[in-house]
């Protein structure tokens, strides 16, 4: 029973760990310097890292098993990061598809 509570909190910790790196990318994506996104990208990361570190130990503190916490913090960071993906990758799509259209009317004059 403590192994599905601490699985379930570390679910949501992820979760709440992923929304806290969406925001700070998509702040950081307002810029047009390379650098700083990928200070944000090296940020996200460590923060991803230093959340399953202290899930784990945690867990090891706790002397339960390590696995279904671990594998559910990884989802609680994954699947929103996954969400952003797809936005991130749509919303350049529709960039590119206006560029493309302002080029073909532009060729037209």
């Amino acid at each position: 029973m403590n192994t599905v509570i601490i699985s379930i909190a570390a679910l949501i910790g992820g979760l709440l760990i992923a929304l806290l790196n969406a925001r700070f990318t998509a702040s950081k994506m307002k810029g047009d310097s390379t650098a700083v996104l990928l200070s944000a990208v090296f940020l996200r990361q460590l923060l991803n890292i230093a959340y399953l570190t202290a899930v784990f130990l945690l867990v090891r503190k706790l002397e339960l098993p390590v696995l279904w916490p671990l594998v559910a913090a990884a989802v609680g960071l994954t699947v929103p990061s996954v969400l952003l993906s797809v936005k991130l990758s749509q919303s350049v799509k529709t960039d590119i598809n206006n560029i493309n259209d302002e080029n073909l009317k532009g060729g037209e004059d």
